[in-house]
């Protein structure tokens, strides 16, 4: 918990800043080797939120980035993480079948069995890499701090914590961004509507700051409003009935029971939300600029972080992620929806996550920005 306090998001600005400046650079360097000035570029924005998501949270969790960005390429480990996650739905699944989990292992074809090996690994690597080297203000200082002997949190803890991490803390949230962006240029009123919040409240890009955006309305809501419609984990987290069994909306069900709250169904259900098929983000604007048609909107049965003390840890440095990057590119780029078809998002199939197709959006840099600027150092 330690490393997702508001004090630690204060320490950890620098390294999001950086990795912002990096992918708006990179963004800008495509789009000038791959245009001209007038006519802009077209860019699978799925890709370029996945490198930004996974530079930064490798940062953060091993001292080291993947180098996506800086070779504009995904990581080997990002691909195997990729297929690693629609194999592990499908071994889920299998439990629920007696005899089928071991199987089902069994007959794994050897290139699955040795990608496994090798994503396990090379994580393993990275980790130790980490551990050995100096005290740093990223998520494992509070897993080492006064633990010299690893009395308090085992090393094969720190190993699993961290892996889930890279996981929870990347994928989850490269998917919302990339949801959000397929959202608003479907809707290029309020794609305007954000931009003008942006670029009427920052004369310059150098004073967007977390502490800058926080409070920004309809930025805040278009995140809202983008996890509403487009919830990474779209089917929901499964927990389990505890023990000594529990009644559940006037159901009975023993313990170990399988229960979860379906995210999507909640989210689109017109009897919660007013056109809830539409992304409209004034619903979730402070109730004095509120338009009066979502009075009735049932805001408050959005968890899209989880409640209780389950919750997602990382939430506040998830929302700060999204806002930075959301208004950086807002205030850079002119967007527009990219050629080919449009994504429906609730047409995406899910393996625990969503699973993306490409979101092509034309990219324009605005004239007067100098592109000869360069990321922060860390």
């Amino acid at each position: 918990m330690p490393a997702f306090t508001g004090r630690a998001l204060s320490r950890q600005e620098p390294i999001i800043q950086f990795y912002v400046d990096l992918l708006v650079q990179r963004l800008s360097q495509r789009i000038t080797a791959m245009s001209d000035e007038n006519q802009g570029s077209v860019v699978n924005v799925v890709d370029w939120f996945h490198w930004f998501a996974f530079d930064l949270i490798g940062e953060l969790a091993f001292g080291e980035s993947f180098g996506c960005l800086e070779d504009t390429k995904h990581h080997p480990w990002i691909t195997m993480i990729f297929s690693s996650i629609k194999m592990m739905a499908f071994a889920a699944v299998t439990r629920y079948y007696a005899g089928l989990e071991p199987l089902l292992l069994f007959l794994r074809p050897p290139s699955i069995r040795k990608m496994q090996d090798d994503h396990y690994e090379m994580a393993l690597e990275k980790i130790h890499r980490r551990m050995a080297g100096s005290d740093r203000d990223d998520f494992m200082s509070p897993m080492l701090k006064n633990n010299p002997d690893f009395d308090r949190m085992t090393v094969p803890e720190i190993e699993s914590s961290t892996a889930i991490l890279i996981l929870a803390g990347s994928e989850t949230t490269a998917t919302t961004l990339c949801g959000i962006v397929n959202c608003l240029v479907q809707n290029p009123r309020q794609l305007r509507n954000l931009e003008e919040e942006i670029r009427g409240h920052f004369a310059s890009e150098t004073g967007i700051t977390l502490r800058a955006i926080q409070n920004l309305p309809f930025l805040n809501a278009v995140v809202w409003e983008g996890l509403r419609m487009c919830n990474p984990v779209a089917g929901g987290i499964l927990r389990s009935v505890p023990k000594g069994g529990s009644t559940l909306c006037g159901h009975f069900l023993p313990q170990s029971t399988h229960v979860l709250i379906n995210t999507t169904a909640m989210s689109l259900s017109e009897a919660k939300f007013r056109r809830a098929h539409e992304f409209l983000p004034e619903r979730f604007l402070p109730e004095d600029m509120r338009p009066t048609e979502f009075a009735r909107d049932h805001r408050q049965n959005q968890k899209p972080f989880g409640l209780g003390a389950r919750s997602c840890l990382g939430k506040s440095f998830a929302l700060a992620e999204m806002r930075l990057a959301l208004a950086r590119l807002m205030w850079r780029f002119d967007i527009s929806m990219g050629p080919g078809t449009q994504v429906d998002w609730n047409q995406l199939k899910t393996y625990v996550v969503v699973q993306k197709l490409a979101v092509n959006v034309s990219m324009k840099e605005r004239f007067h920005i100098n592109k000869k600027t360069a990321p922060h150092s860390l």
